[in-house]
């Protein structure tokens, strides 16, 4: 080979070089505009269990855009924590509650607050604890260790995924076999969690996001490849007494009210304060190019009003309020510019209605809630 093509190969191999090189640091410079930050969480004692460390901010990109700060425990930091009289109220719930989707003012459980001040309900404020992935199994287990924090006069729970899917056996952390029973469980792989702390102490968590998600990408997608020939056997649907992500008109109504009368059993045993279900229906949406406004788990619904009243329960069901307010406004409450506008996550207007029929509750039931909390403390 001459010199002259031997240098040829050589530019070609270093514009190569030289033009990775200069990718890759514009994918880690401008990587943590577009892409949702790594959790970094820390073990806390009076918990029991991982939370967002105090300080971080949470940035949520591919569904909304916003950003979300954490206080001591795990709170957002818009949580009002000690310094006032007033009687707290909780707020549980998986993701729609964690909200990553919205900013802080817009998340419900400011909403709810900047509500008490504004019509005149001094008396109460909220806070509000939620995580993806959370059901039923994990307020049960986590509930006596927020009381010892913030001593609620009551807990409201948020059902918004998957219709009723959170009080029925998944099958991990509520089973059904050989009888009905809750199990504990972590959502943090402590040796990960470890090492995105790390990353984030040394100011390193941005600069490695693009090529850690680029490498988690590429493990979750190999799991799913397949190297034998013919058509894709599809996973079976789950059913109502295994894990009901849709409750269908079909579904043993023996086994569902069964495995909602045990968590509902179970939620009273493990608090003495009221404990209200909030209904949150995936209403409006859209179902081939037109707007439904029917809730096709409306009779499971009524149904479990039925039973949180049989089991002293308090029930708050937004299918009406929901849907009034789409014909009011023709807005939807879930859905981002980024995403479906029907489908996924609460959005602000979610959040804002969410707010309202809480602080409704709050001021129809405040003499009652307010009796409640004296005669504990008076114990």
């Amino acid at each position: 080979m001459t010199a002259r093509p031997v240098a040829v190969v050589r530019a070609t191999a270093m514009r190569w070089v030289l033009g990775g090189v200069i990718a890759s640091l514009l994918v880690t410079v401008m990587a943590p505009c577009f892409l949702s930050s790594l959790r970094v969480y820390e073990w806390s004692p009076e918990l029991d269990g991982y939370v967002l460390k105090e300080g971080y901010v949470h940035r949520k990109r591919d569904e909304g855009w916003a950003s979300t700060r954490y206080g001591p425990y795990g709170f957002a930091s818009v949580a009002r924590l000690g310094g006032s009289d007033a009687s707290t109220v909780m707020i549980w719930g998986d993701s729609y509650v964690e909200a990553h989707q919205v900013d802080d003012e817009q998340k419900t459980v400011c909403q709810v607050n900047n509500a008490l001040s504004e019509q005149g309900l001094p008396q109460f404020r909220a806070v509000a604890v939620g995580r993806a992935c959370w059901s039923v199994a994990d307020y049960y287990f986590k509930i006596p260790q927020y009381e010892k924090l913030v001593d609620p006069v009551c807990h409201f729970i948020v059902l918004a995924e998957y219709g009723l899917n959170d009080l029925c056996p998944d099958g991990e952390t509520f089973v059904s076999e050989p009888a009905l029973q809750f199990v504990r469980r972590s959502l943090v792989d402590s040796r990960r969690s470890a090492v995105i702390a790390g990353l984030h102490r040394w100011g390193l968590s941005d600069m490695l996001l693009a090529p850690w998600k680029a490498v988690r990408t590429v493990l979750v997608s190999g799991r799913n490849i397949r190297f034998s020939l013919g058509p894709r056997k599809e996973a079976d649907e789950p059913t109502a007494g295994s894990g009901c992500r849709l409750l269908a008109s079909e579904s043993e109504p023996n086994a569902v009210i069964e495995s909602w009368s045990y968590a509902l059993e179970r939620l009273k045993a493990r608090s003495s304060r009221p404990i209200v279900l909030v209904l949150v229906p995936e209403v409006p949406r859209l179902e081939r190019g037109a707007v439904c406004l029917v809730d096709p788990q409306s009779e499971w619904r009524r149904r479990l009003a039925r039973l949180c009243t049989a089991e002293g329960v308090g029930c708050i069901d937004m299918t009406a309020t929901l849907v009034n307010d789409y014909r009011a406004t023709g807005k939807f409450s879930r859905g981002f510019h980024n995403g479906k506008p029907d489908s996924g996550h609460l959005n602000a207007r979610g959040h804002w209605l969410l707010s309202r029929q809480i602080c409704a509750y709050l001021d129809e039931h405040k003499d009652t809630l307010l009796k409640t909390n004296y005669a504990l403390h008076a114990d």
